[in-house]
C-alpha cells in the first residue's frame, strides 16, 4: 500500500501531475496509484482537473500535519547532518545547472560546444556519485524518501547515455527537478520553511 503522505506530498510538490507520472516517480503500480488518487479525490484532499491531479486546500493542511509528525519522529541530529551535507551539494548543483544553461552573464548556452557541455556533464555525474551515499542516509532516517535515490539514478543514467533533457528540464523527472523535490522534502523533515531557507540563501 502506498503511504498517504507519499502520495499527497508528491502531488503537492509537483503542482499538477498525472497518475502515470506519480507511479513512475514512485516505482509503483499505476493501478495502485490511481486507486490512491481516486480515494484522495473522494475525500477532497486532491482535486482532479483536465491538466492532472493537484493538491486541495484540505490536502495541503493534511500534508503539513503529516510532515510535522514525520519531523517529530525523526532523529534530528542525523537530519541536521544530512541537511548540512545536502546544502553543500546543493551549492555545487546550482553551479552546474547555471553553467549548463548559460556561458556567462547574458549569454545562454546554445549547446553547440560539445567540449563545454561534456565538462558540465562530467561535473554533474561526479556530484551524483557523491550524492548516492547521502541518499542512503536519507532513506535510513526517513524511509518515505527512499524513492529519491532511484529517481536521481535514473536521471543520471539518462544524462550519461546522452539524453541531456534529463539535466534540468522542468516537468519530467530531470536531475534538477528531482533534486528540487528532494530539497523540499528535506526542508520539511528538518522542520524548516522554504521562505526561511530562501532568506538564508539556501532556497534554490
Amino acid at each position: 500500500m502506498i503511504g498517504e503522505l507519499t502520495v499527497l506530498r508528491i502531488v503537492a510538490i509537483k503542482g499538477r501531475v498525472s497518475a502515470d507520472a506519480v507511479a513512475g516517480s514512485l516505482d509503483a503500480e499505476p493501478a495502485a496509484v490511481q486507486q490512491a488518487l481516486d480515494g484522495f479525490v473522494e475525500s477532497e484532499l486532491i482535486k482532479s482537473t483536465p491538466m492532472g491531479f493537484r493538491i486541495a486546500p484540505a490536502g495541503r493542511a493534511r500534508c503539513a500535519e503529516l510532515v510535522a509528525a514525520e519531523h517529530r519522529a525523526a532523529d534530528q541530529s542525523a537530519v541536521t547532518q544530512i541537511y548540512e551535507t545536502f546544502c553543500e551539494h546543493n551549492d555545487e548543483l546550482k553551479a552546474v545547472v547555471t553553467d549548463w544553461q548559460t556561458r556567462g552573464p547574458d549569454q545562454p548556452n546554445d549547446h553547440t560546444d560539445e567540449d563545454y557541455d561534456r565538462g558540465v556533464i562530467d561535473r554533474l555525474l561526479a556530484l551524483h556519485k557523491n550524492v548516492i551515499p547521502l541518499a542512503d542516509q536519507i532513506a535510513e532516517v526517513a524511509p518515505r524518501l527512499a524513492h529519491y535515490k532511484n529517481r536521481l539514478q535514473r536521471a543520471a543514467d539518462a544524462v550519461a547515455a546522452g539524453d541531456h533533457t534529463y539535466v534540468a528540464r522542468p516537468i519530467l523527472d530531470s536531475y534538477h527537478t528531482v533534486w528540487f523535490e528532494l530539497h523540499e522534502d528535506l526542508i520539511g523533515l528538518a522542520g524548516l520553511t522554504r521562505a526561511g531557507e530562501a532568506a538564508a540563501g539556501r532556497g534554490a
